[in-house]
């Protein structure tokens, strides 16, 4: 009786163990750096929205959760809350926001308006319009490709 107890006590001390090591290696686990990452898709901003205009629903199947580059001429820099947003703009009330990784400031990317630039990042979504307002593409954890 002892003895099944005991085995039972050393099984349980090595499963609670594992699980803890696991717990603890996923939760300090580093995100992988955008630089670091090969992009799956080199686009124009045009041509990634006039995509997303025609077929939304496979052209998220397509994009989303990859890394992409992205090459067009920035309309607009915003800061809210200490993120920094790139906002390509192409005709019409469309546009793709690539929000900057936080290694990014204010000071590094503000000269950017109405300048050519490719970014690279994570595209996470598609904000399709239903009201007339434009539709939006988001990338995130974008950096300026060099």
């Amino acid at each position: 009786m002892k003895k099944k107890i005991l085995v039972s006590l050393l099984v349980l001390v090595i499963m609670v163990s594992i699980v803890g090591i696991y717990a603890y290696r996923e939760f300090n686990r580093k995100v992988d750096s955008v630089s670091s990452l090969k992009a799956d898709f080199d686009l124009q901003a045009a041509s990634l929205i006039d995509e997303f205009a025609k077929d939304s629903k496979t052209s998220s199947g397509k994009y989303i959760s990859k890394t992409i580059a992205i090459t067009g001429i920035v309309a607009n820099v915003e800061e809210q809350q200490n993120s920094i947003t790139l906002i390509f703009k192409t005709d019409g009330n469309n546009a793709i926001r690539c929000s900057m990784d936080s290694t990014y400031t204010l000071d590094k990317v503000k000269d950017l308006n109405t300048k050519s630039v490719t970014v690279k990042g994570i595209c996470t979504g598609y904000n399709a319009d239903d009201l007339g307002l434009g539709s939006d593409i988001i990338i995130n954890r974008c950096i300026i490709k060099k």
